[in-house]
């Protein structure tokens, strides 16, 4: 039941998604922010580090089984990008949607879709923390969604 309950939970956001993404497309409308040009190489930079994100965090979770058209397993997994950060997949997200230049449709829709993510992220972690017993320790040795810079 977990793996179609998944997959119509993909199936609904991305359905969901649709028409935020359709609007935003639509509606043109002054820019609100600008990257100035010579920060390109480091916008390139966080693109490519929120794909390594992607890529990292589907190598642990298993892209089909995230997408719910394979069975998953049911086990607090801590390996791989999991151990430097908890939600991968949600700093790629923000990181995606605010290193583009910002119009004021742009704005709203990446507000929007941030607030979703930060709504999406308590969710799950009252959840992991309500099934798995060893996960408070893990929330606490682990941050959310920047790894932490060890000094010497």
């Amino acid at each position: 039941m977990r793996r179609w309950g998944r997959l119509l939970y993909n199936l609904f956001s991305s359905l969901t998604l649709l028409p935020l993404t359709g609007w935003t497309y639509l509606a043109d409308g002054p820019y609100v922010f600008r990257w100035p040009s010579w920060t390109l190489p480091l916008r390139m930079l966080v693109i490519l580090v929120a794909f390594y994100l992607l890529f990292a965090a589907f190598r642990v979770y298993g892209f089909w089984e995230f997408l719910g058209f394979k069975e998953v397993s049911f086990a607090l997994k801590q390996e791989g990008i999991l151990k430097r950060l908890r939600h991968p997949l949600y700093t790629a997200g923000f990181l995606l949607l605010w290193v583009r230049d910002q119009t004021l449709a742009w704005f709203w829709a990446d507000l929007l879709l941030s607030i979703y993510l930060l709504l999406g992220t308590w969710l799950e972690e009252r959840k992991l923390r309500r099934i798995f017993p060893g996960y408070e320790e893990y929330a606490q040795r682990v941050p959310p969604f920047w790894p932490r810079i060890k000094s010497s």
